[in-house]
């Protein structure tokens, strides 16, 4: 559907409209336009083409602000020497790993087999993209949300769903690079790959397995993941979508055994309006407690409740990582 002309003309003057004052005075000329609108014999086309125009002079001005705050954001950050170091806690866009990471090696047969399975299973998970934006809800959203849904089941296995979806002041195909750069920045090949050369295999799939240490209410935490992800590209959106199988080996002061999950995830780039990317993420895991514990229920509820924090904590770290290498005109 074409974008309508008065917002392409609109897009002109972004850079004028980022004071407060205008923000103010933009949102008390709207309400005096819709109280005009209820007054009968008006020419409603005039004053609703301009009640447009000051809700997308509004829409700029926020984003043109939150760009005002990510540069002075990025140039703190940049002005480190140890920014390559700082990223490598940072696994991968969408896995959403808050924690410190140590890459393990491929030590056996049978991890291999799990990651063809993972990967055999992308192609389905991919088809599915809009029937799970549909069913949780992301797809009608055209605003920035964070939800978190948690079914702490002892007798079956308990759901995880992490739901994000942002605007960045982008193009999505810029966006759509910058977060994919972010996923295989600290890719090491392995046996999966081989058979494409690093740049091939990189350029439309990863593979990634490693062990996360990280400290939950001053308790240590390790868990092992594996995850097989694909990125999309079309001309409208860019999809990138993982599948990763994990298990929890230490968590609260004890070690575990166990408990194990499965995860889908997507994450969907489109073009807001021309230079803006709307970002939508889905995380969903199922986490199964194959093992008896003296309190079950309680340490299902804790379980879940860090998984879904470890998530949160990893996607908006990685969003801040993105948002600075497009401003940073990085990568290139």
């Amino acid at each position: 559907m074409a974008k309508p002309p008065l917002r392409m003309k609109f897009r002109r003057i972004i850079n004028t409209v980022s004071s407060a004052a205008r923000l103010s005075a933009d949102g008390a000329e709207i309400l005096h336009i819709k109280a005009k609108l209820a007054i009968p014999g008006r020419n409603r086309s005039r004053d609703l083409q301009k009640q447009e125009l000051l809700e997308l002079r509004v829409e700029v001005s926020r984003l043109q602000e939150r760009v005002d705050e990510l540069r002075s954001s990025a140039r703190a950050v940049y002005s480190e020497k140890d920014y390559t170091s700082r990223a490598k806690k940072v696994p991968g866009a969408l896995t959403g790993c808050a924690g410190e990471v140590l890459l393990d090696a491929w030590r056996d047969d049978s991890a291999l087999v799990a990651m063809e399975r993972l990967h055999g299973g992308l192609g389905q998970l991919y088809a599915d993209t809009d029937r799970a934006l549909l069913t949780n809800g992301l797809g009608a959203l055209t605003s920035p949300c964070s939800l978190t849904n948690l079914s702490p089941l002892t007798n079956t296995p308990s759901r995880v769903e992490v739901l994000f979806s942002r605007i960045i002041p982008f193009d999505f195909k810029a966006v759509g690079d910058s977060s994919w750069h972010e996923m295989t920045k600290n890719y090491v090949e392995n046996a999966v790959e081989r058979r494409q050369s690093p740049r091939e295999s990189k350029a439309t799939a990863i593979s990634q397995a490693f062990t996360m240490e990280l400290e939950e209410e001053g308790s240590p935490v390790k868990i092992q993941f594996r995850y097989a992800g694909k990125r999309v590209v079309d001309n409208h959106r860019q999809v990138v979508v993982l599948s990763g199988q994990s298990q929890l080996l230490e968590a609260f002061g004890a070690v575990v055994s166990g408990v194990h999950f499965q995860e889908k995830h997507w994450l969907v780039l489109s073009e807001f309006s021309p230079g803006v990317t709307m970002v939508k993420v889905c995380m969903s895991m199922f986490v199964h407690f194959d093992c008896e514990l003296p309190n079950r229920q309680q340490f299902v509820d804790r379980t879940c409740q860090m998984l879904a924090k470890q998530k949160q904590m990893g996607f908006e770290s990685v969003l801040q990582g993105v948002e600075q290498s497009l401003l940073a005109g990085y990568p290139s």
